[in-house]
């Protein structure tokens, strides 16, 4: 007898190839070595970037499609945008890797009361990553500031010495 699932859970071998589509197109807003090197090691440290993708994808997309709170989202986008700030991307080019979850979702849902609540979702996706993204751009330069000015107050020292 087979287990009837509520109409608004993805399948796992969905969320899968959703999530691996989406992937793929995120990583191709990388150059083309870097991209194939993000696809290919599957190593934490070897490959952060391409970890935090693998990780993080999936936990945004259970947000998208209503099966996780927002507040998940949180860590996951901070860890992804952080690595965006360090590489000094723009926020629009940092943020769009969430907007390429629309068309994937559009693909499989047609055009229905839950497309529209997924594109809600990804939406919000959207704004929580500019504002993680932002934080994390004040922070870089926080961090910038400080070093600047210990090593004046350094130089000053050793210039009276």
């Amino acid at each position: 007898m087979a287990v009837s699932r509520p109409k608004d859970i993805v399948p796992v071998e969905d969320k899968r190839a959703i999530c691996s589509a989406w992937l793929e197109r995120t990583v191709q807003m990388y150059p083309e070595p870097t991209a194939q090197v993000l696809l290919g090691r599957e190593d934490r440290f070897l490959n952060p970037v391409g970890y935090a993708l693998r990780e993080g994808l999936p936990v945004l997309l259970d947000v998208a499609l209503g099966e996780a709170e927002c507040d998940t989202a949180r860590q996951v986008l901070d860890d992804l945008l952080s690595i965006r700030a360090v590489q000094e991307s723009s926020a629009s080019q940092a943020v769009s890797f969430v907007f390429l979850l629309k068309p994937l979702l559009q693909e499989r849902s047609g055009c229905n009361e839950r497309r529209i609540d997924h594109e809600n979702k990804i939406d919000q996706l959207a704004l929580m990553a500019f504002d993680a993204f932002t934080q994390c751009r004040e922070r870089l330069l926080t961090l910038r500031v400080n070093e600047a000015r210990r090593r004046r107050f350094l130089l000053e020292r050793m210039s009276k010495s």
